[in-house]
């Protein structure tokens, strides 16, 4: 997972990006997606 500044209109933790998509089998999560998630653009850290 990353993490950028989110753009104007876009609610913190908002799913911008997904770089691979997650694995399931019969209802169950294998793998994860990765994705880049919205942030709080006026926090650091």
């Amino acid at each position: 997972m990353s993490q950028q500044p989110a753009p104007q209109g876009i609610a913190p933790g908002t799913v911008l990006e997904a770089w691979t998509p997650a694995w399931t089998l019969n209802g169950r999560l294998l793998k994860p997606a990765m994705v880049v998630v919205a942030g709080d653009a006026g926090r650091q850290g």
